[in-house]
């Protein structure tokens, strides 16, 4: 028997520079920066993984006189690569994920440059063929089978997601005062549990988001966190989960503080496959193996195969194949549903 089973093709690393150039007012000054990768597409390629995303940087700005309150301001920078890996095909599947590993900014008369490092990483699975042996005989012969359970692997979804998520709780539940100013958010997920729930799988834990704020005049920063709980349309024995929030913005609406994120999501699971294959076969002659003069008649029942009827009456599979002038290709997956009778030769 052949099947298609899973295979891990291996994984890859790389990194990237990008440039960036934007207008700066002459009473701007920067106080600092944050980026985070935002990947709009990964996929295998021949001998790689193709991606392409945005660079996602929030810089926080402030005017040099006065004592006005700091600001934010956002860039997107996009990117595309292909990262080298042996094996991958554009039939595979692929995930990846990276950061952001550092930001130079160079003030120049009226502008800023920015220069961003950036990690990559990629991984890709695929499918290949197995021969498996599960039973065997001889014409004249009885054999005596003996099996062996194996492990094989049964690959589940590999790719980058992107998902938009909503979350909101009380103000006074995180320990901000109604009149607080929020000026810059920067968020981190973290997957708790890993859930079944029927064909799905339930992704749920705690996304902590760090605020800068101003209170009477004074900035102030303060760690709050949201529930996170996300569905997947696939189940999972394994599920491998890389996760990040590139973009999400903080607003508050009366009494409660609302978060908007996008959740990236780099998965890669697997289910493993029980399957028994023949470890030995021991053929000794008999004297009941059926012997026939002329041409005997079968009446097979739907479920059985032709590899079955042929082992019954110690004939090789090609001989019925022939003989009933059949189409097969594979002995032990034809079933004689479609038959009425079988000439045994």
């Amino acid at each position: 028997t052949v099947q298609d089973y899973g295979r891990f093709l291996g994984s890859t690393r790389d990194s990237l520079t990008l440039q960036d150039n934007m207008d700066l007012a002459e009473d701007l000054r920067l106080i600092g920066a944050h980026g985070d990768l935002f990947l709009r597409e990964c996929s295998a390629v021949s001998d790689g993984v193709r991606m392409a995303g945005e660079a996602c940087v929030t810089l926080l700005l402030c005017h040099e006189e006065g004592a006005q309150t700091p600001f934010t301001s956002e860039r997107r920078i996009p990117f595309e690569c292909t990262l080298p890996l042996e094996g991958a095909a554009a039939h595979c599947a692929a995930r990846g994920g990276g950061t952001v590993t550092e930001i130079t900014p160079t003030p120049e008369e009226g502008k800023l440059s920015l220069e961003l490092g950036l990690a990559l990483w990629a991984e890709a699975t695929g499918e290949e063929c197995v021969v498996l042996c599960r039973d065997v005989f001889l014409p004249g012969a009885l054999a005596e089978c003996h099996h062996t359970e194996h492990k094989l692997l049964g690959m589940g979804p590999c790719s980058t997601r992107n998902l938009s998520l909503f979350s909101k709780r009380p103000v006074q539940e995180l320990g901000l005062r109604p009149e607080d100013e929020i000026i810059a958010a920067f968020a981190t997920p973290e997957i708790r549990e890993k859930t079944a729930d029927g064909a799905r799988t339930v992704l749920s834990g705690e996304i902590t988001c760090q605020l800068l704020y101003r209170r009477d005049g004074e900035l102030g920063a303060s760690a709050v966190s949201f529930p996170l709980r996300t569905v997947l349309e696939e189940r999972c024995a394994e599920l491998l989960v890389d996760c990040s929030i590139p973009v999400c913005r903080v607003s508050r609406v009366r009494d409660e503080l609302h978060l908007e994120s996008e959740l990236q999501l780099a998965l890669r699971g697997y289910t493993p496959v029980g399957v028994q294959t023949l470890s030995e076969a021991v053929l000794s002659p008999t004297a009941d193996t059926p012997t026939h003069r002329g041409i005997e008649l079968y009446f097979p029942t739907g479920e059985e195969s032709l590899w079955e009827v042929a082992k019954r009456y110690a004939t090789a599979p090609e001989a019925l194949v022939e003989a009933n002038d059949l189409v097969c290709e594979d002995p032990g997956e034809r079933t004689l549903g479609d038959v009425r009778f079988l000439l045994i030769p």
